[in-house]
């Protein structure tokens, strides 16, 4: 590397503590023994200051706190603007010195983000958050600051990409890098310095690749709901908030079929599908050979795998024959819609002699609890069968034998929902019975008894709530709020304000829960993420600032979300 000279008068007095520094810190190997560390570093200080003019040095530095991975700062330095030519590094102890390969523009404002991916020596602590600073090269430096948070589970390392307006148009980041980038820190927030006067599209982006690229399906996103406009009577931009999410454009399709037996065809698609939203008769299997068409009569989950799902015929095939399986408008959870696909598979004589087991019970609440105003029980077996067989036989009884009118709601040929028409007793015992006589699976397998499941019903006193008003500019009608508890396993309530702009959750159960809102205006009656490419902005939604602690019989009012 060509050494670059640098010119520096350093006094004796701060010299000889140089000297000092260096030898104390000689050795970058953590004591062994003591405490686990998990302070994470920080950048102590920097040269040049924040706000810097008429800078003409071809470095810069960088102290940090402590010992920190070498490699893990070397991809967690970003300038903006780029430099063709790239760095050089040079260490000693705790402090970086960066130099610029390539000579810095003319009149040109530099933003040097330190990102959190930087790591310590000692436990590898990330940095908590990415640092920030700006110098000019010129006598005006851009004082533009876009500023916000970024709401994911794990938002540590996601990046900020910033595209200024030229002309009429603004990059492409399929194509194009960033003119001004930073890193989100493990709490979410960011900062961007340096911009200059103009509008900006400014993105969320886990760039997997560090290629500073948005690539559709390998890269999570998150568009933003405006666009930004810095000037010089409006420097600053705050509460530029994104939820990120990932986007898929590729069609589904099949990856594998496998006929277990005479009746049941195991098929394995290239991503989920949900088989409560997939019509059997989207199925059938053609016999080349014989020229005959074979129709689907049940399809369902059991305990087929995440991308994986049975159809069943009833009716035998011939295994020494061409058999062809076609699906048609296959949809994934994304839009994306196959229209048709034939795939060819092996047929199998193998008899089916198992008949259909239950092998999951699943209720609202813990401990084979339910809602006594709104109780509903799902089960799910390992084989399909007619469940409209099961309307006028299924029953909810009390422990005297009373029966209880319900409502059996399909979700897929071997799973339903046993729902009570009315309100039960609170803190009261109740039973199901269902009839497996009538559970019978293509092949006439069933098994000779009543299943019984037991629950019981939980008390009023056990529920919370949570109600206030949403300060908004919007049409009420459009506006959302939810309740989103912290266990990601645990049930979430969302309603639309009222035309006072005003919420009130209630029977809600015990837990933590943050609180969120958005405005609908596409009314589709969920959050709408927007797009990178072709570009659409994503709804508008903000979080209250606290975590709600709701405990049972204690609800909480007069929370105000402000737009």
């Amino acid at each position: 590397m060509e050494k670059f000279k640098i010119k520096k008068i350093i006094k004796p007095a701060v010299y000889f503590v140089m000297l000092l520094v260096a030898a104390k810190c000689a050795s970058q190997i953590p004591p062994s023994g003591g405490e686990v560390d998990m302070i994470p570093p920080v950048v102590e200080s920097h040269y040049p200051l924040n706000g810097t003019t008429n800078y003409t040095e071809n470095y810069f530095e960088i102290n940090f706190s402590e010992y920190v991975d070498k490699r893990s700062v070397k991809e967690a330095i970003f300038i903006s603007p780029a430099l063709e030519k790239g760095i050089d590094m040079d260490w000693s102890g705790t402090s970086l010195t960066v130099y610029f390969i390539d000579s810095l523009k003319k009149n040109t404002t530099y933003n040097i983000s330190i990102g959190s991916d930087v790591k310590d020596l000692n436990n590898s602590n990330n940095m908590a958050e990415a640092f920030n600073f700006a110098f000019s090269t010129g006598n005006k430096i851009d004082k533009g600051i876009v500023e916000g948070n970024v709401y994911d589970n794990n938002p540590n390392g996601i990046m900020i990409f910033a595209y200024k307006k030229s002309g009429d148009s603004f990059p492409d980041p399929l194509n194009d890098k960033p003119g001004n980038i930073t890193q989100v820190g493990k709490k979410g927030n960011y900062k961007i310095l340096g911009l200059s006067s103009g509008d900006y599209r400014i993105f969320a982006v886990r760039d997997d690749f560090k290629d500073f690229i948005y690539n559709i399906e390998d890269d999570h996103y998150a568009a933003p709901s405006e666009i930004v406009s810095i000037s010089d009577s409006s420097l600053l931009f705050s509460n530029l908030d994104f939820m990120m999410t990932c986007e898929d454009t590729t069609l589904p399709h099949i990856y594998n079929i496998t006929m277990t037996d005479s009746y049941h065809i195991m098929i394995e698609f290239s991503e989920y599908v949900d088989s409560s939203k997939l019509p059997a008769d989207n199925f059938y299997i053609f016999d080349s050979t014989a020229n005959r068409k074979f129709e689907t009569k049940y399809l369902y989950k059991g305990e087929a795998k995440a991308k994986n799902i049975f159809i069943v015929i009833d009716d035998s095939l011939n295994i020494e024959n061409e058999n062809i399986l076609f699906v048609k408008d296959l949809h994934d959870n994304f839009g994306n819609v196959l229209s048709e696909e034939a795939t060819k598979f092996t047929a199998s004589d193998r008899p089916d002699t198992t008949a259909p087991k239950l092998i999951k019970q699943i209720t609202e609440y813990d401990n084979s609890s339910a809602d006594f105003d709104n109780v509903y029980v799902e089960f799910i077996f390992n084989d399909a069968f007619n469940v409209e067989s099961l309307k006028d036989i299924t029953k909810i009884y009390d422990l005297k034998n009373n029966s209880y009118p319900t409502e059996i709601i399909k979700n897929d040929d071997a799973s339903f929902i046993v729902k009570a028409k009315t309100k039960l007793s609170e803190k009261s015992e109740y039973q199901i019975k269902i009839d497996l006589n009538k559970i019978k699976d293509a092949a006439g397998n069933y098994i000779d008894s009543i299943y019984t499941y037991k629950f019981s019903t939980i008390n009023s006193l056990q529920f919370s709530g949570a109600s206030g008003k949403v300060n908004s500019v919007y049409d009420s009608k459009l506006v959302y709020v939810e309740l989103k508890n912290i266990d990601i396993k645990k049930k979430n309530y969302k309603q639309a304000v009222n035309n006072n702009y005003e919420f009130n959750f209630e029977r809600v159960v015990p837990g933590q829960y943050l609180v969120w809102s958005f405005y609908d205006a596409d009314s589709s009656g969920n959050y709408s993420y927007g797009s990178i490419n072709p570009f659409e902005k994503s709804e508008e939604f903000i979080y209250y600032p606290d975590t709600l602690n709701l405990k049972a019989r204690w609800p909480v009012g007069d929370i105000y979300i402000n737009y």
